[in-house]
């Protein structure tokens, strides 16, 4: 994807680096920025993310391609710039990010992960499967949703820029590695999941399509917490109007970066924590006592299962 900033000086291209299809070659994601201010062929600056390697990025900024160094892992998709040229925005898909570029400097300045969405809460539900019945059923379950932005426009109003993405809820899929999984194929942790068998049927979370890459972080071969692939909007507002996006894009009150924001990001609450202390019963049996096979109808819009779960 290509470019330019609104006065027409700076070409920006995303080098999206895909991996080849057995993923023994990955080649670094960059930004290349053309400065065209005087005149042809101009002199190209490359922004990539080499320097981030080793630093403490948010848990939802994911990295995780085999044998991938951290430039190699991540894969610009597409760029937005700010109104006045300075800065721009690229989204990150596989990694569940945005980055912010300095434009004049050539430089990426901030890799911001995007969060989840919880669906395990009143308003969040989804239609997790196609095999059970004709009808939209949109029930809360105990599922992190990962963004994945990957279209991206932006904005001015009011003096403040606006990015807003299109997140795709796309997985890594090639024939030497793939990140994709049904639930039903799962081994779950039977601490978190003392109902699996329930969930694990096709008119609940069976056929539901999720990542391997989260969800197992002691790595003992089970699975503490599933993460599906989403397909919402998402808007940057301003300060004021943060923390009503931050409900509405995850569930949650809990702090989050977003792009164009410094604001860092706040670990979330573990969902054992949050069950027992802020949520009245859910379907989950080891936090309310309750069967996850009784699955709660969500108040909010459902998210379709022809998203996530294929024939």
């Amino acid at each position: 994807m290509l470019t330019f900033t609104p006065d027409g000086r700076f070409l920006l291209v995303a080098n999206e680096g895909e991996p080849s299809d057995d993923y023994l070659v990955d080649p670094e994601g960059s930004v290349s920025i053309v400065d065209l201010g005087a005149g042809l062929p101009g002199t190209v600056r490359a922004a990539g993310f080499s320097a981030f390697a080793g630093t403490l990025l948010s848990p939802a900024a994911r990295v995780f391609g085999p044998r991938a160094s951290f430039a190699q892992d991540l894969e610009p998709e597409y760029i937005t710039v700010s109104d006045d040229g300075r800065r721009a925005w690229v989204t990150l898909q596989d990694n569940n990010a945005i980055a912010e570029i300095d434009v004049e400097r050539g430089a990426t300045v901030a890799i911001r992960g995007l969060g989840f969405k919880d669906h395990l809460l009143v308003g969040n539900g989804l239609d997790a499967s196609d095999r059970d019945g004709p009808s939209t059923n949109s029930l809360t379950w105990p599922v992190h949703g990962l963004y994945q932005p990957d279209g991206i426009a932006s904005y001015r109003v009011g003096g403040q820029s606006y990015p807003i993405t299109a997140n795709e809820g796309d997985a890594r899929d090639y024939d030497g590695f793939s990140e994709e999984a049904r639930v039903g194929a799962l081994r779950l942790d039977p601490g978190a999941f003392p109902n699996a068998a329930a969930l694990q049927s096709s008119a609940q979370l069976g056929r539901l399509t999720v990542t391997t890459a989260n969800g197992d972080p002691d790595r003992d071969g089970d699975f503490d917490e599933l993460y599906s692939f989403q397909r919402p909007f998402l808007l940057d507002l301003d300060r004021r109007d943060r923390s009503r996006l931050r409900q509405r894009a995850t569930g949650s009150s809990g702090s989050r970066a977003f792009p164009g924001s410094s604001t860092p990001t706040t670990p979330r609450t573990t969902r054992s924590t949050r069950a027992a202390t802020t949520r009245a019963p859910s379907p989950r049996a080891s936090r309310s006592g309750s069967s996850a096979s009784e699955p709660r109808r969500s108040s909010g819009s459902s998210e379709s299962a022809a998203s996530s779960s294929t024939t």
